[in-house]
């Protein structure tokens, strides 16, 4: 990843660290979902109880350069 900004150590390796986490639970995501769609027990317009189990403890972040982005027209 080519990072734009540049927010001081603390900052910069808190961000790394969640970006870190979030990729790690991404194919557990994908197959969390796969397995629901197939079961045909998942309901894409409400979240039941065994969704909010499963995503109690994940991190879903914004792609790291829309992040960036969204951050510095904020700033603006």
């Amino acid at each position: 990843m080519n990072k734009q900004l540049n927010l001081g150590p603390p900052i910069d390796e808190l961000l790394d660290r969640l970006y870190a986490q979030h990729a790690s639970q991404s194919e557990a995501m994908e197959s969390y979902y796969t397995t629901r769609a197939k079961e045909s027990s998942l309901d894409w317009n409400t979240m039941d109880a065994r969704m909010n189990e499963f995503l109690s403890d994940k991190l879903v972040a914004l792609d790291r350069n829309k992040a960036e982005f969204c951050y510095q027209g904020m700033r603006e």
